[in-house]
């Protein structure tokens, strides 16, 4: 039995050692016995049918379906029915980010609540029902501990998870075909995937975890080995998003990620630098002509722009001068509250999901945001390591999507969904400790990163 090299520096803060010293070239087994082999050709179909139906639950994708009400429903409750898993995934696995994990949950799920109790006299139901945006996080351990049970090959989480990517452009496109008029609806009560708005027409709300996370690997795929069908399909992937999905943050985040993904390594320290010098210059020339550019692209943008506007406004006076306030934030209220924020505030169209990171201070504070700034700081660094040390063009798509949702954050606030990031997480951990098969700790995941690879 050979010795194993010792963690690089680099690597303690993401992979707790054992608490009891051991022997040198000893490890603690992810799965002890016959579970931790690979499962034989009979049972991968099985294993691919679990993943199928079980990864669009952890990514969120009918997290906000209310117009299908099982899978929706199913979505809601999902947090709870892995719970078992997600305490059997702390409890005998080592996974890294699992301290910051602790602490961000402590604070949002206990301090949180008692916050909102506080400010908007919330019943100990309403306040525990707030938490439930953040429950999501919780899929990392859950799913972690499904992979180590199931021990699919990372081609196979490939193939289910780019299989799903792909499915859901052409699903898109057939539905935006066929589906009539008349199936389209003006509010999002009545539906939020066919949708009708006078400033964008009509437009489908597709659930685009998948699809993202496609369109990020084929720009992977055509930076490794440039070809002309990835670089038509990533065009077609773009037009069918701006001429159906519509959401322009999401859209041009994703552009800015399959540009940056896409370009030669010795290319992106320029497109970096230009970017930066880009950004300057517009903050400029915003701040300059920030009240008149404010009208004109809330008549453009059809009077969205200036929703936001006012509920900025309404969330920055609510907050008030109290530095407390601002600290530790003040919690929040459900839909189904005796008291909405909307009732608080007198405006009918305030919601902290539109406020982006301001909506985060509101209900959590600076403390909080902080905190779920640090869960998503150590996921893209894990997943950049994860890229790097193996290689591949879907290892880097999962470490772009983490990038997609920083960069979406100003409007798409990090606890919109945050199933998507334990999700991509979990499946970029697991691809780390699978990547030797003499692995078989994820703390073993620091000497696989020692091995030479190219670079993310």
């Amino acid at each position: 039995m050979t010795t194993s090299p010792p963690h690089p520096a680099g690597y303690r803060i993401f992979f707790r050692s054992p608490r009891e010293a051991r022997p040198a070239g000893t490890h603690i087994p992810i799965l002890r016995g016959k579970a931790a082999d690979l499962p034989t050709r009979e049972h991968a179909g099985v294993v691919a049918l679990i993943l199928l139906a079980v990864l669009p639950f952890f990514g969120q994708s009918f997290h906000y379906m209310h117009q299908w009400p099982a899978p929706y429903f199913l979505s809601k409750a999902w947090p709870l029915l892995t719970l078992p898993l997600a305490i059997g995934g702390l409890a005998s696995k080592r996974l890294p980010a699992t301290g910051i994990m602790l602490v961000m949950f402590a604070y949002t799920v206990g301090l949180t609540p008692m916050l909102s109790m506080i400010h908007f006299g919330n019943g100990l139901d309403d306040a525990l029902a707030t938490t439930v945006k953040v429950l999501p996080f919780s899929y990392y351990f859950s799913l972690s501990f499904i992979l180590l049970l199931l021990r699919p090959s990372p081609a196979a989480i490939a193939r289910c998870m780019l299989g799903f990517g792909a499915a859901t452009f052409v699903i898109m496109l057939l539905v935006w075909v066929l589906a009539p008029s008349e199936w389209y609806m003006p509010l999002e009560e009545q539906s939020k995937f066919l949708m009708y708005e006078i400033e964008r027409g009509y437009r489908i709300y597709m659930p685009m975890f998948f699809g993202m996370l496609f369109l990020f690997y084929l720009a992977r795929r055509f930076a490794d080995r440039p070809g002309w069908i990835s670089a038509v399909l990533i065009g077609v992937l773009f037009v069918l998003l701006v001429t159906i999905y519509k959401q322009r943050m999401a859209i041009l985040s994703g552009f800015v990620i399959v540009v940056w993904g896409a370009l030669p390594q010795r290319l992106r320290r320029v497109a970096l630098s230009l970017g930066l010098l880009a950004t300057a210059i517009a903050f400029l020339v915003l701040v300059q002509t920030l009240e008149p550019l404010l009208g004109r692209a809330g008549e453009s943008l059809g009077g969205s722009l200036s929703t936001r506007v006012r509920s900025f406004e309404s969330a920055i006076n609510y907050i008030g001068d109290s530095a407390t306030n601002w600290l530790f934030g003040l919690g929040a209220v459900t839909r189904l509250s005796r008291v909405t924020l909307e009732d608080i505030l007198g405006s009918a169209n305030f919601y902290l999901a539109d406020l982006g990171w301001l909506g985060i201070v509101f209900e959590y504070g600076l403390v909080g945001a902080l905190l779920i700034s640090a869960v998503y700081g150590m996921a893209f660094l894990i997943t950049y390591r994860t890229a790097s040390a193996t290689g591949t063009p879907f290892a880097k798509a999962l470490n772009d999507y983490i990038l997609f949702m920083i960069l979406a954050s100003p409007i798409y606030p990090l606890v919109f969904v945050p199933g998507e990031m334990a999700t991509v997480l979990a499946v970029s951990v697991y691809i780390a400790a699978y990547a030797q098969p003499e692995i078989r700790t994820f703390s073993g995941i620091a000497r696989r990163m020692d091995a030479p690879s190219g670079s993310a």
